[in-house]
């Protein structure tokens, strides 16, 4: 106790000057430190807002594309339909309402895979030509399909 009451202003200056170091080193290292990693987390999850922002842009591009082409596709069958250029079978497995079902009908013997792959190439030869004014307006309507998609998404 005597050297508390001995020291007193010794101790009482070396607790100020601990203070004030402590203060600079917060002030001067800590700080910025924290400052720092907060900046780098922010830029990172901008980086990832706009990667994001970027796949979803391209995702929903890709899903209009694809539905301009399910569309075209439709018409172009539609149209050999109407016009009776179209066999039973391609009847029966381009047939909106089950066609991939009556396919499969038909093709039972082979595994899911290889049911989708050749259902897609089935699909591509149950097609048919059709007159040039015909195939203009489906070929024009899918460009235009196209082109709307493109501006929407890019």
């Amino acid at each position: 106790m005597s050297f508390l009451k001995a020291n007193w202003f010794k101790i009482g200056v070396l607790v100020c000057l601990l203070l004030v170091a402590f203060t600079v080193y917060q002030s001067f290292v800590v700080l910025p430190e924290k400052e720092a990693n907060r900046k780098e987390n922010a830029d990172f999850l901008e980086q990832v807002r706009l990667e994001n922002q970027e796949q979803e842009k391209q995702d929903n591009l890709d899903a209009c594309l694809a539905d301009a082409q399910r569309v075209y596709d439709t018409n172009w069958l539609s149209s050999c339909r109407t016009q009776g250029k179209l066999s039973s079978y391609c009847l029966n497995i381009t047939d909106p309402d089950g066609g991939y079902e009556a396919y499969l009908k038909v093709a039972a013997t082979t595994t899911s895979i290889e049911n989708l792959s050749n259902y897609s190439a089935a699909k591509v030869e149950c097609s048919c030509t059709l007159p040039n004014v015909t195939a203009t307006r489906w070929d024009d309507t899918l460009r235009s399909d196209e082109d709307r998609c493109y501006e929407r998404f890019n």
